[in-house]
């Protein structure tokens, strides 16, 4: 299998499908194997769905990726994938994904489907429109935890929703803030959207989310129906790492400057990586222990 093929698929960035399992990580159902088998088989479709994306993306992308300081070595932009060999291998995905997915149920099916047009709007017209662009981002990390909830059966909590979102919401923000130091320092246009924006705005926008983000996790720790289902009133402890983790965020986007994604800054970065480990243990702790 040729390097281009494997880039193109943009394998790292399944990170983000690992929303998928939320649902059944806070249900307190983990352990359930016919539960993990079908979350499993979600995550299988949602990749499949996501690289389909990706490869749409980077062929409506092509020009202003090929101005792009690192988005140019793409497969794509680089000229090292055909177009019609990018756009079979796109539809190719989609189709092994939906018929995948039917396997599981049909609701899933018309979820994924909603995913891939949501992404083509993206693509088309929504990533040109400012606020708009990040919203986008953010719904479709949304979708991801209701591929997890369809796929168990699980009831999606309101506060899994809430925090998801914002949480989608302050990563997308992060990453247009970048485009926009890029285009003050540089004089180029990453994205178009970047004229809508402004830093001050953004890092307004970011702290305001930041502590909405605590905020909400704390409402949820201490929860009478979280409590009922955890079974336990010390859940507010794990909001240490939550606020670890945006603090972390937080420095690595304003004092260091980080122009990373943020699945290579979390790949790259030791102290994020520690600070997710321990809240999940921690979490772990009060629900299995």
């Amino acid at each position: 299998m040729n390097q281009p093929f494997i880039q193109v698929l943009k394998i790292p960035h399944y990170l983000k499908n690992l929303f998928v399992f939320l649902p059944l990580f806070f249900s307190t159902q983990l352990l359930h194997v016919d539960l993990i088998l079908n979350a499993s088989l979600a995550f299988i479709c949602f990749c499949l769905m996501a690289s389909s994306v990706y490869i749409f993306n980077d062929i409506g992308d092509l020009q202003e990726d090929q101005l792009h300081p690192e988005k140019k070595c793409r497969p794509i932009a680089a000229g090292k994938m055909s177009i019609r060999k990018a756009r079979l291998l796109e539809i190719s995905l989609a189709s092994i994904c939906l018929i995948l997915s039917l396997t599981i149920s049909l609701k899933l099916t018309l979820l994924l489907l909603s995913y891939k047009v949501l992404n083509i709007c993206y693509t088309l017209f929504l990533k040109k429109i400012a606020i708009a662009d990040v919203l986008t981002i953010s719904l479709g990390f949304v979708l991801r935890i209701l591929a997890g909830s369809l796929s168990t059966g699980i009831v999606l909590s309101s506060w899994i929703v809430i925090m998801t979102c914002l949480l989608a919401l302050l990563i997308a923000l992060g990453k247009r803030r970048v485009d926009v130091l890029y285009y003050r320092r540089h004089n180029i246009k990453l994205r178009k959207v970047v004229s809508g924006y402004g830093i001050r705005t953004i890092n307004i926008l970011m702290i305001i989310i930041s502590i909405i983000i605590i905020l909400v996790y704390i409402m949820y720790t201490i929860a009478p129906e979280s409590i009922q289902r955890i079974g336990s009133q010390f859940l507010f402890e794990t909001t240490f790492w939550v606020a670890a983790g945006i603090s972390r965020y937080l420095q690595l986007i304003f004092i260091k400057h980080s122009s990373d994604p943020p699945v290579q800054m979390l790949l790259k970065d030791h102290p994020l990586k520690l600070i997710l480990l321990g809240w999940i243990l921690n979490f772990c702790y009060f629900i299995y222990l």
